[in-house]
């Protein structure tokens, strides 16, 4: 990740694990204005990539079995699998495994 991706995730993952994420509030946007540009963008977008715009806990979940199990074809479709192998990686810390994504160079 670039150094500002990161730093922004960082800071993200500090609010999250304080519990003061839910009362975050941009200065320069109202949440409601938020949620409806984002809502708008996505709807925007062809089907296809719907998806892969803002990642949801099952798509993580199936790209953490198809990284950890590479030759189980039952997880959704080849061109998901090939997908996930090219675009994330998994990093083990002691028993729990990490979905990172592969930056591009």
């Amino acid at each position: 990740m670039e150094p500002n991706r990161y730093s922004f995730y960082i800071n993200w993952l500090e609010l999250q694990r304080s519990g003061q994420i839910d009362d975050f509030e941009f200065n320069f946007i109202k949440r409601d204005q938020f949620n409806e540009l984002v809502s708008r963008y996505i709807d925007s977008l062809n089907a296809k990539f719907k998806e892969k715009t803002f990642i949801s806990r099952s798509t993580i979940n199936d790209i953490r079995r198809a990284l950890l199990e590479p030759k189980d074809h039952s997880i959704r479709d080849a061109r998901f699998r090939s997908w996930a192998r090219n675009s994330f990686k998994l990093l083990s810390i002691g028993s729990h495994h990490f979905v990172c994504e592969i930056p591009y160079i």
